[in-house]
């Protein structure tokens, strides 16, 4: 896709995993982006591989991380393996408030997106612009706090943006996949969406496998629609020994925080 080379982390074999370092150095690739969990099992196998001394034909120069919280954790872990800075970006698909980490290592709330609010520590967002019309609109993700006790605002940042410097987002830590090889599937929204008709759809994992429950727009197709998310996660898992069970109709089940995700495991339903 244009300059874009785009590539499934939980795929890879080792051979997958080595035409992708041979990759990023023929295309001299010096962005590297995608879901916290896709690059965290993109560097788990190029190190399983024993494949991380190509990654230094790489002009790689940042990697930018969205759409799942960011752990310390795993932020340093993909900054030792990659050797580059992390920039992270949070939003929501409600376009309610934008936040961006700068050259410099801060997290700052780009007030230009819109007005961004800690309220019960809970980013509540207003925007400014969009096909939605949304006031003081609850996230449902928490604001970490700033370090020595500052307040939003309190402080500027060394690299100029006069944005108000933020701590980080305690929010989006969807549960992952595991399959029976040890391979972690961390977003699962490609496969969801790539099924015509499904209205909603919840992927729990227990001992004994999945649990899907999931509903379709049109009660005629439930069949068909149940047929098509089989096989889309079927493609997306590659675990044919991972089974896989449909419930039609059943409510989804809430974490222990009230909130519906689409990965749950058991060990975190309410």
């Amino acid at each position: 896709m244009g300059d874009e080379w785009i590539a499934a982390a939980s795929a890879l074999d080792a051979r997958g995993a080595q035409e992708v370092v041979e990759a990023g150095a023929r295309h001299q690739i010096r962005l590297l982006r995608g879901y916290p969990s896709a690059l965290l099992e993109l560097a788990r196998r190029i190190e399983e591989h024993g494949l991380t001394q190509g990654l230094a034909a790489w002009p790689l120069a940042l990697i930018h991380v969205s759409s799942e919280t960011l752990t310390p954790e795993a932020e340093a872990r993909l900054k030792e393996t990659f050797g580059v800075p992390v920039a992270e970006q949070y939003g929501q698909a409600e376009r309610a408030l934008l936040i961006q980490s700068c050259p410099a290592g801060q997290r700052h709330l780009i007030l230009d997106y819109g007005v961004g609010e800690v309220v019960d520590g809970e980013w509540v967002g207003t925007p400014l612009f969009g096909c939605l019309t949304l006031l003081r609109y609850r996230t449902g993700d928490l604001a970490g706090r700033l370090p020595d006790g500052r307040r939003i605002g309190d402080a500027t940042c060394t690299c100029g943006w006069p944005f108000p410097i933020v701590g980080p987002i305690d929010g989006r830590r969807d549960a992952v996949l595991v399959t029976p090889d040890g391979r972690r599937i961390g977003r699962i929204g490609p496969a969801l969406r790539a099924v015509p008709g499904l209205a909603r759809a919840q992927v729990e994992q227990n001992r004994s496998g999945l649990v899907v429950r999931f509903e379709a727009w049109n009660a005629a197709e439930i069949a068909d629609v149940g047929e098509r998310l089989r096989r889309e996660l079927e493609s997306l898992l590659r675990a044919p020994d991972l089974p896989i069970l449909l419930r039609f109709g059943e409510p989804p089940l809430r974490d222990s925080t009230g909130r519906i995700r689409a990965v749950v495991r058991a060990s975190e339903v309410a």
